[in-house]
């Protein structure tokens, strides 16, 4: 034992900033994993830290170590990180004096603008900080933050700057799905807790600056300079370059990411480059290094004498130190570019005092100053991929010098130098792969497959060309822009390069690989794994590949034996997804069967509804394969979510109407469908029932036409395909978005009925009042409604009428937007229901 606490201690003194940072982590995820939704109270929160301050002074005072400093350190600072971590959590869902004006539409209140302004390309963002709200003439104090969304603004908004603003304050909202992920905690935790939408910046009224402090004044003062020159410098580039080049410009120099359009973002995603447009050390780095080289020739030409009598080292590293950290400044200081300027902080103090530098305590050191002052970071997909980076660069890169080596003999002749950069790039992208794929997979359930290939072209081309040619036209174009736009315009051809490579990369058919959920065990077993085969030492060297190789096939069975598909249960399952304003119900038969009709979507497609919430439920469910994937109608919120499933999901067979508006007769989900080669079945040639594991999938609507079977028949809503499951002695309808004149045509069938039936509806038209009507519920009358809408939805979904109707026949009525994802069951007798939130709070 004694020799166990001796090597502890020894780890511990080499590098103590190592430990003390994963202990001060340690405590912040103690803290979220097992006590954010209780909170301790103040007494045990003080406890853990204090007793272990308490133990070391003692230990100092009596001149010995009774318990080791490599323990009561650790401890101590796992204890702050607990405390730090219970400080910091935001506080959800908003502020108790922010809860009133949610029921009060344009409340006028006074705001400041906390952080530089989001540009879009339909609209401008600005994170308020509230001030006061003005009722009855009166002033009333509010805390908390909001995000203002300006439809047309040609006002120069800065941080700092103060106005008065009429806000209809929305809720921020999670799907309700499993693995959802947590938008209202991410908000929060940037101080934010509600949204508001103005037409124009007109609405806006700006205000005097608050009376504050000379360090305060100074310091807004200096604040709202920059904002000012990045948004010269954001127009500057848009006036030289093209539209695709200056948003890809603006997003490299200055960190504006949010003009890149959704497909050279999606390409950027595939081709596992997405890195470069997060400002890094990457950038800094070779800002830093250009400087420190200016900085030492320029010494050199004019003080001659001063470096007989001094080292020129430390003007330089104030020269790099300074330009770095201004570009950082001005590219607006993003979570990576915050810790790689913290790196070179530290790296900056320890080669200025002359000790050697260590890469890990470095890192260490920026980790705890960054946790330490926002704790809220550790849970961000953007701290882990930074440092995780880092980790890979320090750790696993020095591993492939060896094979650089042996590469140097060809790649020193000439042409093949050129090589070089793309060969050590190579490298160092595989370095950092090995380390942030899992994480990459863990958060967004696939991981690039050409990032290898797209690293070690793209890195040397934007890290030695694209980025020092734009930084070097930005800095000149202030007073020089007769030199500057030659320059810049140079640089746009670059850029338009990039996009072009970014492109090719990406349309590769196996470019990226989705790889559905990976379970948290299986993210820890991977790094078991990665440091298994990195241990340094030749003892135990077969020993640990043989646990090695045993670990890896428990992790390949682990991860398959999740995503082996359903089971028969015997009973018919089906859910309505929350998936916001839209439709998407899932039918699992019961001998395992898939069948998804809808998948919902929004308007624009922005926002891939497919991808960021309907797979992912399907993957929770065991789903890969569907035997079978049916649209409604051809409407953006039943309709746009399919796209992905579509393209990336096994199916069986899919099914439509045929009906469509679009110019070219076919809808976007059956030119997919047709380039993946999945049977695709429209109005005329569907079966009108089929059966599947015992249970009878019929076709109620609309009846086949046999002319121009392409061209909607009035309202495409009443085109919606009518679905009636049966199952036993119970039945699930889902009639799409229907009226009541379709409803009470089905009604008068004899296709229609729920005499000796336990029926399950899906409501029509997510609920209006133009659905749902007296006939249909009395002809069915369902034993429960289930309602798919959005959550504060811009329609009122479910209409006040329609739920005066259900209530009237004391019909259950379960709703997505309060409920989050439902779930009935049939045995073939009777439904059972739960619903997402009810399992959560279990």
């Amino acid at each position: 034992m004694p020799e166990v606490i001796s090597r502890l201690e020894q780890r511990f003194r080499r590098r103590p900033l190592v430990w003390i940072s994963l202990a001060f982590a340690g405590g912040l995820w103690l803290n979220g994993w097992a006590f954010a939704a209780r909170p301790l109270p103040a007494a045990g929160l003080a406890g853990l830290p204090a007793a272990a301050a308490a133990l070391l002074c003692w230990s100092c005072r009596l001149g010995r170590r009774p318990v080791p400093l490599a323990l009561l350190l650790p401890v101590l600072f796992l204890g702050l990180g607990l405390v730090r971590g219970q400080t910091a959590a935001p506080e959800l869902p908003y502020p108790a004096s922010l809860a009133p004006f949610f029921a009060r539409p344009g409340t006028v209140f006074a705001a400041r603008i906390q952080a530089p302004p989001d540009f879009y390309p339909d609209k401008t963002r600005l994170q308020l900080a509230l001030e006061y709200a003005e009722v009855d003439g009166r002033r009333i104090p509010v805390e908390g933050g909001v995000q203002l969304s300006i439809g047309q603004s040609s006002e120069d908004w800065t941080i700092g700057s103060r106005l008065l603003a009429p806000l209809t304050l929305k809720h921020f909202h999670n799907f309700g799905t499993p693995g959802a992920f947590d938008f209202e905690w991410f908000m929060g935790a940037r101080g934010l807790y509600a949204r508001a939408y103005v037409k124009t910046d007109g609405e806006l009224t700006p205000l005097e600056a608050a009376a504050v402090g000379p360090f305060q004044r100074v310091s807004d003062a200096a604040a709202a300079a920059i904002d000012r020159r990045r948004q010269w410098l954001r127009q500057w580039l848009h006036q030289v370059l093209d539209p695709p080049a200056a948003a890809l410009a603006e997003a490299l120099f200055l960190g504006y990411r949010h003009g890149i359009e959704p497909p050279f973002r999606d390409a950027l995603n595939r081709a596992g480059v997405t890195h470069l447009l997060a400002i890094s050390g990457l950038h800094l780095g070779l800002v830093a290094v250009s400087l420190f080289w200016l900085g030492q020739t320029a010494a050199g030409w004019l003080l001659p004498r001063l470096l007989r009598r001094s080292s020129d080292r430390p003007a330089a590293w104030g020269v790099a130190l300074a330009g770095a950290l201004l570009y950082a400044v001005i590219s607006g200081l993003a979570l990576p570019t915050w810790r790689a300027a913290l790196m070179l902080i530290c790296l900056a103090a320890a080669t200025l005092s002359y000790r050697r530098p260590d890469s890990l305590s470095f890192l260490a050191a920026a980790a705890l100053l960054m946790l330490a002052a926002d704790p809220n970071a550790l849970w961000q997909v953007s701290f882990q991929l930074s440092f995780a980076s880092f980790v890979g660069i320090l750790l696993v890169y020095p591993r492939f010098q060896p094979l650089l080596e042996r590469c140097q003999p060809v790649l020193g002749r000439w042409p093949p130098r050129l090589l070089e950069p793309m060969v050590s790039a190579f490298f160092l992208s595989l370095a950092v792969s090995l380390v942030i794929l899992p994480i990459v997979a863990y958060h967004f359930h696939g991981v690039s497959v050409a990032g290898l290939l797209a690293n070690a072209v793209l890195v040397p081309l934007v890290g030695l060309l694209v980025l020092p040619l734009g930084l070097l036209g930005m800095a000149l174009a202030p007073a020089l822009p007769w030199i500057a736009e030659p320059i810049l315009r140079v640089d746009g051809r670059l850029l338009d390069l990039v996009r072009v490579l970014v492109g090719w990369f990406g349309d590769w058919s196996w470019s990226y690989l989705w790889i559905g959920l990976l379970p948290l065990w299986a993210l820890i077993g991977c790094y078991g794994l990665l440091a298994l085969l990195l241990a340094r030492g030749p003892e135990h060297r077969r020993r640990r590949l043989a646990l090695a190789a045993v670990v890896a096939l428990a992790l390949v069975s682990g991860v398959l034996g999740t995503a082996r598909g359903r089971l028969a249960t015997g009973s018919l399952e089906v859910d309505v997804i929350d998936i916001g304003q839209g439709s998407s119900t899932l039918l699992i038969f019961p001998q395992g069967r898939a069948v998804l009709v809808d998948g919902g979507g929004t308007w624009d497609n922005a926002f891939d509804m497919g991808r960021q919430v309907l797979a992912p439920f399907l993957w929770w469910r065991g789903i890969r394969r569907l035997d079978l994937v049916v649209l409604s109608h051809d409407h953006p919120d039943h309709g746009n979510g399919l796209c992905f499933i579509l393209s990336q999901f096994t199916v069986g067979e899919y099914w439509e109407t045929g009906y469509t508006e679009r110019s070219d007769g076919t809808t976007a989900t059956a030119k997919i469908a047709g380039r993946r080669r999945v049977p695709v079945r429209h109005l005329t040639d569907l079966p009108r029932a089929i059966e599947l594991d015992g249970c009878t999938l019929r076709v109620l609507h609309p009846e086949p036409r046999q002319s121009d079977p392409a061209a909607p028949p009035g309202d495409l809503n009443n085109t919606s395909l009518v679905l009636a499951v049966r199952f036993g002695n119970t039945q699930v309808l889902i009639p799409g978005d229907i009226d009541q004149s379709i409803e009470k045509r089905l009604a008068r069938g004899e296709a229609v009925s729920g005499e000796g039936l336990e029926t399950l509806l899906i409501a029509a038209h997510h609920g209006s009042k133009r659905s749902s009507g007296t006939d249909w519920l009395d002809r069915l009358g369902p034993r429960a409604v289930l309602i798919s809408c959005g959550f504060e939805n811009g329609f009122g979904f479910p209409a006040e009428a329609t739920l005066e109707r259900f209530a009237a026949r004391q019909i259950p009525v379960y709703r997505t937007d309060r409920s989050g994802s439902l779930y009935a069951v049939s045995d073939g007798s009777r439904w059972r229901f739960r619903t997402h939130r009810e399992d959560s709070q279990q």
